[in-house]
C-alpha cells in the first residue's frame, strides 16, 4: 500500500537499516555512504545520499542518516510505493585511527550489533528483534 507521511515511513525505514547493518557485520564491513531511494506510486524514483563523518556498521547510524534524507526527499503526497535503504563505500575496518575524537556511539553501535548477531546466529533470525518494529495491535498484513 502506499504511504503518504514521514512518519509511516519510518518503520519500514528503521527495519531495513537493520537488516544493512546486520549484512555489514555479518561480512566485516563499514560503510560510509548511507543512499535512500523512495518509488512513488507513479512508479517514479528518487534517491538521496549523505556521507557520514565516519564509517559505521550499526542500525542507528544507518537509520539516522536515511531518515535525515528522507525530510529532503520531494513528492511524498504522491504517496510511496517502495523504500530502499544501501550502503556503500565500504571498507573493512573503521578509521578510527585517523580521527581525533572518533563518535562512541559507533562504537558502542558495532559492540550491539555484534551481540545482536550472536544472539540471532544462536536462537533464530526473529529472536531478536527492536520494540519499534513490533507489530502494535490491528496491523496484521498491513505490511
Amino acid at each position: 500500500r502506499d504511504v503518504y507521511t514521514i512518519a509511516e515511513l519510518e518503520r519500514p525505514l528503521l527495519a531495513q537499516a537493520q537488516r544493512v547493518a546486520e549484512r555489514l557485520v555479518r561480512d566485516g564491513c563499514w560503510g560510509r555512504t548511507v543512499t535512500l531511494k523512495l518509488k512513488y506510486a507513479d512508479f517514479q524514483s528518487r534517491t538521496r545520499q549523505t556521507q557520514l563523518d565516519e564509517p559505521a556498521c550499526d542500525t542507528d547510524s544507518i537509520y539516522r542518516a536515511a531518515r535525515s534524507q528522507l525530510e529532503r526527499m520531494p513528492g511524498l503526497r504522491r504517496g510511496v510505493r517502495l523504500v530502499g535503504v544501501s550502503v556503500s563505500d565500504l571498507s573493512s575496518r573503521p578509521d578510527d585511527a585517523l580521527l581525533l575524537f572518533p563518535d562512541p556511539r559507533i562504537a558502542r553501535g558495532k559492540q550491539l550489533e555484534d551481540a545482536a548477531a550472536k544472539l540471532r546466529d544462536r536462537f533464530g533470525g526473529q529472536m531478536l528483534t527492536r520494540a519499534a518494529l513490533l507489530d502494535e495491535p490491528g496491523d496484521e498484513g498491513d505490511e
